[in-house]
This record gives C-alpha cells, sequence and structure tokens, in this order.
C-alpha cells in the first residue's frame, strides 16, 4: 500500500475511533488496519465499512470481525477439528466420511486413503482436490505430487490477509483426505445458509459447477428473492425445496448458528442425507462487489449493541 493509502486508513481510523463506541486502540486497531487495507485493494478507495450502524452485508461481516469474536470460531473453522465440534453436539450423523489427517503428507495414513476422495488442507479455503485412488497408475508418481501440491499450501499463512483471524489461529495445520460426496462427480451442490444467533435469513443455493456455476438466493420458505448476491455467479432460476431434507437443513443450520451474530452454515443434501460442509464467518471476507450484497444485507439483523472481548487483536 502506498504512503497515501496508509495515510487515509490512519485518518478513518482516528475518525472512527472517535464516533464508534466499541472500537479500542490496544484491541482492535491491527485488525481495523487489515480490514481497510484488503477492502481498499479489492473494492477501490471509496469502500468503507460503516461499523456504527452497519447497513450492507459487507459492513456486518466486517462489524464481526472486529466485534463478535469468540474463541471456539478457530476450532469451528478447522476443518479436523470441525468433526470433533459435531460429535461433541451429538450431531456426528452429519459429518462426512474422513479417510486420514495429518501434520503433512509423509505422515498420512496412506492405507486408508482409498476410491473416490477429496485432499483439502484444514487452515484455508480452496484447497480441495479431487482424486480417485482406484485409477492410479503409480502410487509413488502421486504421493510425490501431492507432497509437492500441498506441501506450500500447508507452509502458507491464510487468513490476515483479508482480516479473517480465525485461519490464521488454526493450529497445526494439515491435510486430510475425505470420501467424495459426488462419487468422482464433482461438487454437489451447495446449501450455504445464511444466519444470526440461529436465525436462518436466507439460503445460498450454488449448483451446476461443471456448466458455469449458478447460485439462487431464496428465503426459509423457499421464496426465489431474485438477488444475484455472488457476482462470480450467473443467476440461476431451477430452484426445487428437496422435501426430504429441508425442514432438517433448517433446524440444523438454526443450531449452529445460535451462539453466533452471523455464521453462514454451509450443508449438502446427497440422496436424502444431509452432510455438514462448514461453517464460514465472513464469506469472501465481506469483499462482495455488486448490488447484491446490499439487498441480502438488510435481511441479516443482529444486536450491535452488544461486543465480545477480543480473541486476538
Amino acid at each position: 500500500m502506498s504512503n497515501r493509502i496508509e495515510q487515509m486508513i490512519a485518518n478513518r481510523w482516528e475518525e472512527d475511533i472517535q464516533v464508534s463506541s466499541h472500537l479500542n486502540r490496544n484491541d482492535h486497531k491491527y485488525l481495523y488496519e487489515l480490514l481497510q487495507r484488503r477492502g481498499i485493494e479489492v473494492l477501490g478507495e471509496t469502500w468503507r465499512p460503516n461499523l456504527v450502524s452497519p447497513e450492507t452485508f459487507n459492513d456486518k461481516i466486517n462489524w464481526c470481525k472486529l466485534f463478535d469474536q469468540q474463541k471456539d470460531q478457530v476450532d469451528v473453522v478447522d476443518k479436523v477439528k470441525a468433526f470433533q465440534y459435531l460429535l461433541d453436539r451429538g450431531l456426528g450423523r452429519y459429518n462426512r466420511v474422513l479417510l486420514a489427517s495429518a501434520d503433512s503428507v509423509a505422515e498420512l495414513n496412506k492405507g486408508g486413503v482409498t476410491g473416490k476422495c477429496v485432499f483439502k488442507c484444514n487452515h484455508d479455503s480452496g484447497s480441495y482436490r479431487f482424486f480417485d485412488m482406484d485409477q492410479l497408475t503409480s502410487e509413488d508418481t502421486f504421493w510425490k505430487d501431492i507432497n509437492t501440491q500441498y506441501a506450500p499450501l500447508l507452509a502458507r499463512e491464510y487468513g490476515l490477509r483479508n482480516a479473517e483471524w480465525q485461519y490464521a489461529m488454526v493450529n497445526p495445520r494439515q491435510i486430510l483426505v475425505e470420501r467424495d460426496l459426488a462419487d468422482g462427480n464433482g461438487m454437489p451442490p451447495d446449501y450455504k445458509f445464511h444466519c444470526t444467533n440461529g436465525v436462518v435469513r436466507w439460503c445460498q443455493y450454488i449448483y451446476d459447477r461443471k456448466h458455469g456455476t449458478k447460485e439462487i438466493n431464496v428465503l426459509p420458505d423457499g421464496t426465489d428473492t431474485g438477488v444475484l448476491f455472488d457476482t462470480q455467479f450467473a443467476l440461476g432460476s431451477e430452484f426445487t425445496i428437496p422435501e426430504d431434507t429441508w425442514e432438517e437443513m433448517l433446524k440444523l443450520a438454526s443450531q449452529l448458528s445460535k451462539p453466533y451474530k452471523y455464521v453462514r452454515v454451509d450443508l449438502y443434501s446427497v440422496k436424502g442425507r444431509i452432510y455438514f460442509g462448514e461453517l464460514t464467518f465472513f464469506p469472501r471476507g465481506g469483499y462482495y462487489p455488486g448490488v447484491g450484497q446490499k439487498t441480502l444485507g438488510k435481511l441479516l439483523e443482529f444486536d450491535t449493541s452488544t461486543v465480545t472481548k477480543p480473541v486476538l487483536f
């Protein structure tokens, strides 16, 4: 960032700390500067989150980064510890099948990695790779390639660039392998439930990833909002409530989201069975372009008069 941008951020800090009763110089300045830098980088110099009376989706996500920090969020975003998180709450039936996990590729129980599966890191987003272990021509070459791919991914810090502090605190960083839910057919459709303190506000349904990913944003009763939220996708028009799992998914999303002012509960519905994906506290870091985040952000209602004590920053 240029000196001019850094000075702009410094000026914003001094202005915001005068009007926000929650901002604290000792607790919030570092994270405040991180989220401002990234927002300006992604959305331009005119972007500035309203941290006093947040209105848009981006406003509210960045408010939560600063003021709704909870220690258990670190375990929740850890893709390995999340399995135990569900078990501890009597929700283990929603876990996917974990084949193996370890601190490095060399330490993986390779004998347990069979069939169609998904490799990923526990501390980041987007590091998943699909493989069919039954189709390997050379296991030695495969595992060498996996190590080449995942060693740098495990070594990299993830999270602070977007001020997503939970990911930066995940320890240890691990590689994990899960059974492929879609049996080799790529990612199944996502049901991403945007929730506030146990109330499902809307579901972002993402599908057709092989042929130009589409999304439909629907209310809990299945009503299509007609709003495009994520401009990376096309606006779809083919949502049908999965009658065998919809009410149960709503109940699960409500239960998992109750402790948090905002969280997105990611679920899958495959052959009449529900699988937990992950809990996402800051989708796209709270830096969505477009008008959809303004429209749907109005649905996220939570109390901004109460805050938590910062966990780290």
